[in-house]
């Protein structure tokens, strides 16, 4: 497979993304955002919302788009509430219904136990491992 890393430091759920011509033409368009949303305050009923929009657009253009729910966060130097943890597990079940009704795909990571690191968001070498053999049965 050839992948096509989009992602960038620090990006929340964008209003608009033009698509590079190289993305328009994927197989799959794969979608892991929200987290960064979250850790500024937005609650995950506000992401939902966001990412309804962002997927619109997107549906114009993509042939196949996987809607992931990143993984939840945990109390950590990132997150320094048991709320937001909380939360980050309610942006699951926001993203299921909003796939449903976009009839798109859909992963929820929520049950995934993904290890993260000291900060309680970005994964460490093995929740990486562990996440792509997850993610791949999937696809």
């Amino acid at each position: 497979h050839q992948v096509i890393n989009a992602g960038i430091n620090g990006r929340d759920i964008p209003r608009f993304f033009p698509l590079p011509e190289d993305l328009t033409s994927a197989d799959i368009f794969l979608v892991m955002l929200g987290t960064n949303d979250l850790l500024q305050g937005v609650s995950a009923k506000e992401c939902g919302h966001r990412m309804e929009n962002f997927l619109v657009s997107l549906l114009l253009c993509c042939k196949q788009i996987l809607l992931i729910c990143p993984p939840p966060m945990k109390r950590g130097a990132w997150v320094p509430t048991d709320a937001l943890v909380a939360e980050s597990h309610r942006l699951g079940e926001e993203y299921q219904r909003l796939a449903q009704r976009l009839h798109i795909s859909f992963v929820d990571t929520c049950s995934w136990n993904i290890s993260l690191t000291f900060d309680g968001v970005h994964f460490t070498e093995a929740g990486h491992h562990a996440f792509a053999e997850l993610l791949i049965n999937h696809l």
